[in-house]
Order: structure tokens, then sequence, then C-alpha cells
């Protein structure tokens, strides 16, 4: 069943992003959050409020894939993110593709 993201605000979510090289497989380094779902834009993103502090925003891309509904009723959230381009160039963006585990 898909999670539908307008329902998520006020919600808990832990959340756990790993970063990949561009052989996809080596594990640069991973970011691991908790908190509560503070706004959902489904252009924009999935703001948090890391341990409830609305000063202390992260946002995630809108996919529901990424979302699991756990028995207590917060939600685990996993991206694997991979890096596209071994060298770039000073001033040139860097590209990431994110993709829900």
């Amino acid at each position: 069943m898909a999670i539908e993201l307008d329902y998520l605000a006020g919600s808990h979510a832990d959340v756990r992003i790993q970063y990949f090289d561009v052989d996809r497989v080596t594990l640069m380094h991973e970011n691991a959050h908790s908190g509560t779902v503070h706004h959902v834009d489904l252009q924009q993103g999935i703001t948090l409020a890391i341990d409830g502090n609305s000063e202390k925003l992260f946002k995630v891309p809108p996919l529901p894939e990424a979302w699991r509904m756990q028995p207590d009723g917060s939600y685990q959230v996993r991206w694997a993110v991979y890096r596209m381009q071994e060298k770039r160039q000073d001033g040139q963006h860097e590209w990431w593709e994110w993709l829900p585990q």
C-alpha cells in the first residue's frame, strides 16, 4: 500500500541516508536523523524538524517509495545517494542520484 505523503505532517520519522561513490559500492558516509515531519510539499520535498526542533530542518525528496510505516505508527525512511561523476571542475555543480531503498 502506497504512503499518502500529504498526511505525513506531524508524524515521527527515522531517516537514514547513505552516500556512495561513483562505483555505487563504496560507502562514502551515512547520515541518520530522527524527527517530526514539519512540512510536506509534493514538488519541493518533505521537511523534517530534527528531534522535533523547528529550528533544525532537514529536507528529503517527496517519494513515497522511501517511506515505510512501522508497527508503532512512525516511519522509517531510507535513501541511497550515488555520486554521478568522479571529478568536477571548480564552480561546476556536483551531481547525485537519490534512490529510495
